[in-house]
């Protein structure tokens, strides 16, 4: 799907499962999801844990860890509270732009150098 498909397709899902056992930076569908007020179970893998407030706007599990994938999957499909306050949390979920994420690296690497002499 593309285009506004895609947007309607995920703003009405339920939730957003992301199972990625890849080691992706800033993967833009879990992005995205929450974007559109849509709840992510996502592996704990890359920077996904950046991007999901676990336990806010969904979600982290170990990757490749298939039953408490299941688990979760279970309960948040059932628990519609539970989803409804994840819902809520997208809402508040702000993402860096280019030039704050830029700025928090050469602060790292700033206090490194530093750090190192």
């Amino acid at each position: 799907l593309t285009g506004s498909e895609l947007v309607r397709t995920v703003a009405q899902a339920a939730f957003v499962v992301f199972p990625s056992e890849w080691y992706e930076n800033c993967p833009f569908t879990v992005m995205e999801a929450q974007i559109y007020g849509t709840p992510v179970l996502a592996s704990d893998l890359g920077g996904t844990g950046e991007l999901v407030k676990d336990g806010v706007s969904g979600e982290l599990f170990e990757a490749g860890n298939q039953k408490q994938l299941e688990e979760k999957i279970r309960r948040l499909w059932t628990d519609t509270g539970l989803r409804e306050k994840y819902t809520r949390g997208c809402r508040e979920v702000r993402f860096d732009t280019t030039e704050e994420y830029c700025g928090k690296l050469l602060e790292i690497y700033t206090r490194r150098i530093t750090d190192a002499e």
